[in-house]
């Protein structure tokens, strides 16, 4: 039996169509016609690339995101947005859109959120940012082939904030239960992991 390339039948309609179309060939048949179609839809959509966004980074594996919610701030690479009246804040819904894209393929996924002093905090922002919080979890639980996630949260503060640390809380939801919290607080360079049985945990 020969062995025949992948495509090549797939090419080889598609150039009889194209030579039908400028010579007296025998056309495609209905059935080659929507192989053909069929074949070169599929073709282009495993080419097509997932647009990028600088609050998410693919590494090179193409199974490893990450995710970088800078939330001291409502413009540039910033996640929360506000509305040209400063009426409301809204999530960028670019990058809704190729979040959503990633969740048949990825497996490993880092969470990088970094919050603004609490002083600086209206309650306003601080409900934006749970609501951000909340649908990244929503998203989040949704990538069925996780095998690893870490959080991790950088406040400024010189003692952990109870408004920021609580939207933790939407994780614990997961499900995906093995995932690992760290975080950065005040003026340090040292992560601090969250130990099952703490006092934090608990909370």
């Amino acid at each position: 039996m020969a062995n025949f390339v992948p495509g090549f039948r797939v090419k080889h309609q598609l150039l009889r169509l194209i030579t039908a179309t400028h010579h007296k060939v025998a056309p495609l048949s209905p059935s080659e016609r929507l192989t053909a179609a069929n074949a070169t839809k599929e073709i282009q959509s495993r080419s097509h690339v997932i647009p990028s966004h600088p609050s998410l980074v693919l590494h090179p594996n193409a199974a490893e995101l990450e995710i970088n919610l800078n939330l001291t701030t409502t413009t540039g690479a910033g996640i929360l947005r506000t509305s040209a009246d400063r009426t409301f804040t809204y999530i960028d819904s670019t990058f809704i859109d190729i979040l959503d894209r990633y969740v048949p393929t990825v497996s490993r996924v880092k969470l990088n959120v970094i919050f603004n002093h609490s002083r600086n905090e209206a309650r306003s922002m601080q409900r934006d940012q749970a609501k951000l919080l909340r649908w990244v979890f929503h998203k989040l639980n949704s990538f069925r082939l996780l095998t690893q996630f870490e959080i991790r949260y950088t406040m400024p503060d010189s003692v952990m904030p109870l408004g920021q640390i609580k939207t933790l809380a939407f994780f614990y939801r997961m499900h995906f239960t093995d995932w690992i919290f760290k975080s950065k607080v005040g003026n340090t360079d040292a992560w601090d992991t969250l130990e099952v049985g703490s006092d934090l945990d608990t909370k």
